[in-house]
């Protein structure tokens, strides 16, 4: 396959997931999303509070948001005994 019809084919595809995620064309050609419902988690970056010896540091961090009650979590990774720990650290109750 060319390089050419292979990009075209991933463009293709692409349009058409957009297409199906976001809404359905009506009979008479115009896109109506009434079908899109908006999911309860978003997920937003920012920075947050860091305490140190010293004094507070701002750091860079991703949180999830529930849009449903406002509760709030920072995504935390850290290594120990040469594992990766990942979770999802609470900062509103």
């Amino acid at each position: 396959m060319k390089k050419s019809t292979a990009l075209l084919l991933i463009i293709v595809v692409v349009c058409c997931t957009l297409v199906v995620a976001f809404g359905r064309v009506r009979e008479d050609g115009n896109i109506s999303n009434q079908s899109f419902q908006v999911g309860r988690f978003v997920l937003e970056s920012g920075e947050y509070l860091a305490p140190s010896h010293t004094a507070e540091r701002r750091l860079p961090g991703i949180f999830k948001i529930d849009t449903t009650t406002g509760k709030v979590w920072r995504y935390t990774s850290n290594v120990t005994n040469k594992e990766t720990v990942e979770k999802w650290t609470p900062i509103s109750e």
